[in-house]
């Protein structure tokens, strides 16, 4: 479950999303700083 909610939220940040609402706060919140670092140019700090 982790792993494709993982991918879920590195998908939707990649295609625009700005929020998403998720289960495993913690883990994703690193799927998501790492994703915007990669797609958007952001300064990856977790």
């Amino acid at each position: 479950r982790l792993e494709g909610t993982a991918a879920t939220v590195a998908l939707a940040i990649s295609q625009g999303a700005d929020i998403v609402r998720v289960h495993d706060v913690r883990e994703m919140k690193k799927v998501a700083v790492i994703t915007d670092a990669i797609v958007r140019g952001y300064n990856a700090k977790t």
